[in-house]
Protein backbone atom coordinates (compact mmCIF):
# COMPACT_ATOMS: atom_id res chain seq x y z
CA UNK A 1 0.00 0.00 0.00
CA UNK A 2 0.92 3.52 -0.60
CA UNK A 3 1.03 4.38 3.11
CA UNK A 4 3.12 1.25 4.31
CA UNK A 5 6.46 2.52 6.35
CA UNK A 6 4.86 6.08 6.97
CA UNK A 7 5.13 7.20 10.57
CA UNK A 8 1.31 8.05 11.30
CA UNK A 9 2.08 10.15 14.31
CA UNK A 10 4.12 12.40 12.25
CA UNK A 11 1.92 12.31 9.24
CA UNK A 12 -1.23 13.14 11.82
CA UNK A 13 1.17 15.99 13.50
CA UNK A 14 2.14 17.75 10.36
CA UNK A 15 -1.82 17.86 9.03
CA UNK A 16 -2.88 18.62 12.63
CA UNK A 17 -0.21 21.95 12.46
CA UNK A 18 -0.72 23.07 8.87
CA UNK A 19 -4.69 23.07 10.14
CA UNK A 20 -4.21 24.76 12.72
CA UNK A 21 -1.40 27.21 10.37
CA UNK A 22 -4.65 28.04 8.04
CA UNK A 23 -7.21 28.35 10.65
CA UNK A 24 -4.48 30.85 12.18
CA UNK A 25 -4.28 32.96 9.30
CA UNK A 26 -7.87 33.26 8.98
CA UNK A 27 -8.55 34.03 12.20
CA UNK A 28 -5.94 36.98 11.77
CA UNK A 29 -7.74 38.35 8.56
CA UNK A 30 -10.97 38.73 10.85
CA UNK A 31 -9.25 40.28 13.74
CA UNK A 32 -8.97 42.95 10.83
CA UNK A 33 -12.33 43.37 10.31
CA UNK A 34 -13.90 46.15 12.82
CA UNK A 35 -17.64 44.82 12.50
CA UNK A 36 -19.54 41.77 11.52
CA UNK A 37 -19.13 37.81 12.26
CA UNK A 38 -15.85 38.07 11.12
CA UNK A 39 -15.41 39.80 14.56
CA UNK A 40 -17.19 37.57 16.70
CA UNK A 41 -15.74 34.31 15.13
CA UNK A 42 -12.50 35.76 15.93
CA UNK A 43 -13.25 36.28 20.14
CA UNK A 44 -14.77 33.07 19.72
CA UNK A 45 -11.42 31.15 18.39
CA UNK A 46 -9.80 33.38 21.14
CA UNK A 47 -12.34 31.70 23.47
CA UNK A 48 -12.26 28.39 22.89
CA UNK A 49 -8.39 28.54 23.32
CA UNK A 50 -8.50 30.28 26.75
CA UNK A 51 -10.79 27.16 27.44
CA UNK A 52 -7.89 24.65 26.49
CA UNK A 53 -5.59 26.58 28.57
CA UNK A 54 -7.88 26.44 31.57
CA UNK A 55 -8.11 22.86 30.82
CA UNK A 56 -4.47 22.01 30.55
CA UNK A 57 -4.09 23.81 33.62
CA UNK A 58 -6.57 22.10 35.93
CA UNK A 59 -5.03 18.60 34.68
CA UNK A 60 -1.38 19.87 35.43
CA UNK A 61 -2.21 20.65 39.31
CA UNK A 62 -4.34 17.38 39.06
CA UNK A 63 -1.81 15.11 37.94
CA UNK A 64 1.03 16.68 39.65
CA UNK A 65 2.51 18.40 36.73
CA UNK A 66 5.81 20.80 37.43
CA UNK A 67 4.09 24.32 36.95
CA UNK A 68 6.92 25.31 34.50
CA UNK A 69 6.05 22.19 32.22
CA UNK A 70 2.51 23.07 32.19
CA UNK A 71 2.97 26.67 31.57
CA UNK A 72 5.76 25.88 28.74
CA UNK A 73 2.79 23.83 26.60
CA UNK A 74 -0.35 26.60 27.32
CA UNK A 75 -1.24 28.64 24.14
CA UNK A 76 0.10 32.06 24.19
CA UNK A 77 -1.36 33.31 21.00
CA UNK A 78 -4.55 32.86 19.82
CA UNK A 79 -3.84 34.61 15.99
Amino acid sequence: AALDGVDHQRLRADIDGAAAETLRDAVLACRRVPFGPERVLSYLVAIEAEMVNVELSLSAVNNGIDRGTAAARLRRGYA
